[in-house]
């Protein structure tokens, strides 16, 4: 397995298909603990970070924004793909699914803190999901999606399961449900149906 960690710039790149600012290939693993990946462009998938296939990113801090692609515009995760996200933000970012993530079959989206925010597209604003998503912490607020789901779109082979964080302040025209649990606004675009498991804090 090849290893890349990562502080610094990634800026102003482009792609016609396949990660603008960074293509984690097969197999290997891409540590971020900083910096900025920033306004990159792919014609298709992951304007920011596009991770292939078996690959691994590990985000622990920085800040992937700005980036726009059809398929997540911040980050864009292949078949049976991972990403953890312990801290940083992902914001303002465009996509057509998933503004902010694209999670694809049998991909993994783990979320244990920091911010998705800010990010738009047309389903899904801040994360259009196809796999598997965790959130334990965290926040996502402050998306759009011009038709369903603004915060999260959890399509008919998805999988979220919240056991902590928040989700609210989020908008999509169409799909766009909505729960409170003390403090908490919860907000999850459905489409199909899709597997939700709440576990709501006390």
């Amino acid at each position: 397995m090849v290893n890349r960690t990562a502080v610094g710039k990634i800026i102003n790149n482009r792609a016609h298909a396949f990660g603008g600012g960074v293509y984690v290939s097969s197999g290997t693993s891409f540590t971020m603990n900083g910096g900025q990946i920033f306004d990159n462009f792919s014609d298709r998938n992951g304007g920011g970070v596009l991770v292939g296939p078996q690959g691994n990113f590990n985000m622990t801090n920085g800040v992937i924004y700005g980036n726009r692609a059809s398929f997540g515009g911040g980050v864009s995760l292949l078949y049976r793909a991972t990403f953890s996200m312990a801290s940083g933000e992902i914001s303002g970012n465009n996509g057509i699914n998933g503004g902010g993530v694209n999670i694809g079959q049998e991909a993994t989206f783990a979320m244990k803190g920091g911010e998705l925010y800010g990010n738009t597209a047309d389903h899904g604003g801040g994360v259009f999901n196809d796999g598997t998503f965790t959130m334990a912490d965290g926040e996502i607020s402050g998306n759009t999606a011009s038709g369903n789901g603004g915060g999260v779109l959890v399509m008919p082979r998805g999988v979220f399961t919240k056991t902590g964080g928040t989700i609210y302040g989020s908008t999509g025209a169409r799909n766009d449900n909505r729960a409170r649990a003390g403090h908490a606004a919860l907000v999850m675009g459905m489409a199909g149906g899709g597997r939700r498991d709440w576990t709501l804090p006390r």
